[in-house]
């Protein structure tokens, strides 16, 4: 990039953190288009400042990617903008009628860029592309099962995703792919998977809650790695033995997400390592790691992954990294994600 400066930059919101972190104080994009995941205010004003140009575009792959756009002229605007020309989008109520300006609803997608359905699945496409009425014309559209609203301006909002497919670090994530997999386990009778924006990196996390008794999280993480890909496996597992439930009979998504919280932010176990071991927390690769997980809780064996790493956060590690160990390729951050072994590997470089 500095050696070409491009024109045109495309890319998610995850992709941009991890760049801005590698480019000089005074690098400056020319034409930004930021999109595929949710714009936090905080990345928004990060872009504006540095953008000559910034745009959020918004839209699911059903829709053939892009649905709408919104040039932000504004640090912190995280608005996803109106419709491209040939496609009509609808904010609508449970009654599948229009919603007022301001007043939160479902996104329907209809117009040119729809897809036929998914490949092989007739249900699924049932269930997602169907015919609604809305002021009396009758079109095929698209379910997002993202929550939004149209503002008094006529600008498109999205607030957040409503079951089904997840976005977390630019993975597309469907929860009961990784539900299903968590319930194959000798044990386990029941489990909920759900998204928890971290502030202090600015990231979404999957939490995982296990129901089960006498099974160790080091056993369903070793299940869940066996059977599904790396981006699925849930940054944080806790078990419990019996999930909230709503007076409906639903899992209790808001409790989930209070406990989430609480259990992330507990006041950390007094270390019981020996002292080989706690001398993580005086290592200057401690204290570096120790900005992104609790390191309190973590011995020289343990994989950073599976103590809460994001690989977005890996990328920032790298980057404050550099100033001690300027040789250190990103790769081996992945390829020997504990204490133990990467500073072994950085005595050799």
């Amino acid at each position: 990039m500095q050696r070409w400066s491009p024109t045109v930059y495309q890319a998610t919101p995850s992709l941009f953190k991890g760049l801005l972190g590698y480019l000089e104080t005074g690098w400056r994009f020319q034409k930004v288009l930021v999109g595929g995941e949710a714009l936090s205010p905080q990345l928004s004003t990060s872009l504006f400042e540095r953008s000559e140009w910034l745009c959020n575009v918004y839209g699911p792959t059903e829709t053939t990617v892009w649905s709408t756009a919104h040039v932000i002229l504004q640090a912190g605007d995280t608005r996803i903008g109106r419709p491209i020309r040939h496609t009509q989008i609808w904010v609508l109520n449970e009654e599948r009628q229009e919603c007022a300006p301001g007043e939160p609803g479902r996104i329907y997608i209809a117009g040119d860029g729809l897809a036929l359905g998914y490949f092989n699945n007739p249900t699924l496409t049932a269930s997602k592309f169907t015919e609604v009425c809305v002021g009396g014309h009758t079109q095929r559209m698209y379910d997002t099962n993202d929550i939004g609203y149209v503002d008094h301006e006529g600008v498109f909002n999205f607030l957040y995703r409503e079951g089904g497919f997840i976005k977390v670090n630019g993975h597309r994530v469907e929860p009961t792919e990784i539900t299903d997999a968590l319930e194959t386990l000798e044990g386990v009778s029941g489990s909920a998977v759900i998204p928890l924006y971290d502030a202090r990196s600015d990231s979404t996390k999957l939490i995982g809650w296990v129901e089960c008794s006498g099974v160790t999280e080091a056993t369903i993480r070793a299940h869940l790695e066996a059977k599904l890909s790396y981006y699925l496996i849930p940054h944080h597992l806790y078990t419990l033995p019996a999930l909230p439930y709503t007076l409906s009979g639903k899992i209790d998504g808001n409790q989930l997400e209070a406990m989430s919280h609480q259990r992330m932010n507990e006041a950390p176990i007094p270390s019981a390592l020996p002292p080989k071991e706690e001398a993580i927390a005086s290592h200057p690769v401690g204290q570096i790691l120790g900005q992104y997980v609790d390191i309190t809780r973590m011995s020289k064996d343990d994989n950073f992954f599976e103590r809460g790493l994001t690989s977005m956060q890996a990328i920032s590690f790298h980057l404050d990294m550099l100033d001690l160990y300027p040789n250190l390729e990103l790769h081996e951050i992945f390829e020997r994600p504990s204490f133990d072994k990467l500073t072994s590997e950085l005595e050799c470089i």
